[in-house]
């Protein structure tokens, strides 16, 4: 009996082009994005842009940082989180067709790694990369402090968004180099997560609150370039991608705050600049060196399919909450993707 052929890889549904490389994305809140479609781009001249689904067309352009913006979140629905390489992670605010910026809070300057923030209680987590080598810092920025929070920044001002609660320091600096990549996650059994990737190719996981480093694993020989994860929606059982300078993508279970090494799959040509897992943790993209976008299943690790329409590194890939993926590339173009809905 022949085996059914693979369908070919779809093209782009849509393509927005914003000048300047593409370093990162995310759409809009999920709590508005049905009534208005969204999604944010960064980008390595400093720019952050907002556009419309819809229109496909630019919305709002401003300059948000002196140097690439590397990593773009919401604390709550209508404050956006941006962290730049200039050292800051800025906090803004939508005013009809402007953003402004309501609050800063330091971070490290010249590395690529991202910070994180998740939601516990009535407080917000963000934890950023330390100007101390290898160390984490954890804030905690008061949901009613930010959303009564309305006056604009100006140079000089210090505004009272966030507290630092305390920093995560691993036992060497030496051993594990600079913080290459920072998740957060909330298991219910056990609370807020934080999963830091080294330089030295070690993974670690912490607890946010409890300022306890759980467990590690030494996850690639060079070091951890990309990473995301996802909850299995049967058995709450979280995974964790990883992929770093070479060919190879790992999984990692996460049970009982212990790592056990899943299915792993190498690709054609090496480096892997980001990682994204669906919200349903059923598949996972890749953003590669080779202008490749690779689309996985998260439980066997086995390949989907191969997206190709950029002519740069892939530097950014993210997910909807209706499952479009969007890519954003050194070419400076965004495309968005259906694939694999059905999945």
């Amino acid at each position: 009996m022949k085996s059914r052929a693979r369908p070919a890889p779809p093209d782009p549904r849509g393509v927005m082009c914003g000048q300047s490389p593409v370093s990162s994305l995310t759409f809009g809140p999920q709590e508005t994005y049905k009534e208005r479609p969204a999604i944010i781009s960064g980008h390595e001249s400093g720019q952050i842009i907002e556009w419309s689904i819809t229109t496909q067309r630019a919305k709002v352009s401003w300059p948000g940082h002196t140097q690439s913006v590397i990593w773009l979140a919401w604390a709550v629905p209508d404050k956006l989180l941006s962290q730049g390489r200039d050292g800051m992670v800025r906090v803004w605010t939508q005013d009809k067709n402007s953003w402004t910026c309501i609050g800063e809070i330091p971070c490290a300057q010249f590395v690529f790694c991202d910070s994180a923030v998740t939601r516990w209680n009535n407080e917000i987590k963000l934890a950023v990369p330390s100007r101390e080598t290898s160390h984490v810092d954890v804030h905690t920025l008061d949901q009613g402090r930010l959303l009564s929070q309305t006056s604009v920044l100006t140079p000089g001002d210090s505004l009272p968004i966030s507290d630092l609660s305390h920093t995560l320091k691993p036992p060497s600096t030496e051993t594990y180099g600079m913080c290459m990549r920072l998740c957060t996650f909330v298991h219910r059994s056990s609370g807020p997560r934080l999963l830091v990737a080294y330089e030295s190719g070690t993974l670690t996981l912490w607890d946010l609150l409890g300022n306890v480093l759980l467990n590690q694993v030494k996850g690639h020989e060079d070091s951890i370039m990309a990473m995301d994860y996802g909850v299995n929606p049967n058995s709450d059982m979280i995974t964790c991608v990883t992929g770093s300078a070479n060919e190879v993508i790992k999984t990692w279970q996460i049970d009982k705050d212990t790592f056990v090494e899943g299915p792993s799959v190498s690709v054609t040509n090496p480096g892997i600049s980001d990682i994204a897992v669906r919200g349903d943790g059923r598949i996972f993209a890749t953003g590669g060196w080779d202008h490749r976008v690779r689309v996985f299943s998260v439980r066997k690790c086995s390949p989907l399919a191969v997206l190709m329409y950029h002519t740069s590194s892939v530097h950014c890939v993210c997910f909807a909450p209706d499952d479009t993926l969007a890519t954003g590339s050194k070419d400076g173009y965004i495309a968005l993707w259906d694939v694999y809905k059905d999945k």
